[in-house]
């Protein structure tokens, strides 16, 4: 019986697997202290006021535009630029994915200095 594995791509298959952090509150126990995990961009205060107000605001119910054109009028104007010229995305991974997608061809290739982000060598 074939696996499903089996009719994937190569070379997803042989990517080492992302080791998960260990929970908080294991580190925290180790060394006896809480932390804050910066490199995860967590707030140890919380949202700002303001953000709480937004939020407040916010339809949930509904998908987000996924062209963002409302942020990206905002930011254009912020900016001095046109719309067009501003790319939003949902964080710095697809980010990334989009822009070696667009400038890179297959075979190309990358120079990765580690220590650095964790999504690169992907």
């Amino acid at each position: 019986m074939r696996s499903i594995r089996d009719l994937m791509r190569r070379d997803l298959v042989a990517l080492e697997p992302y080791p998960p952090p260990l929970p908080l509150e294991s580190i925290e126990c180790e060394i006896g202290r809480p932390i804050v995990k910066l490199d995860a961009n967590e707030n140890p205060y919380g949202p700002s006021p303001l953000v709480a107000e937004a939020l407040a605001r916010c339809r949930p119910e509904r998908y987000p535009d996924a062209d963002c054109t409302e942020l990206r009028q905002e930011l254009a104007a912020y900016l001095g630029v046109e719309p067009p010229n501003v790319v939003c995305s949902a964080g710095g991974d697809e980010m990334l994915d989009l822009l070696l997608r667009l400038f890179l061809e297959p075979g190309d290739s990358v120079i990765d200095c580690p220590p650095s982000f964790v999504m690169y060598p992907l």
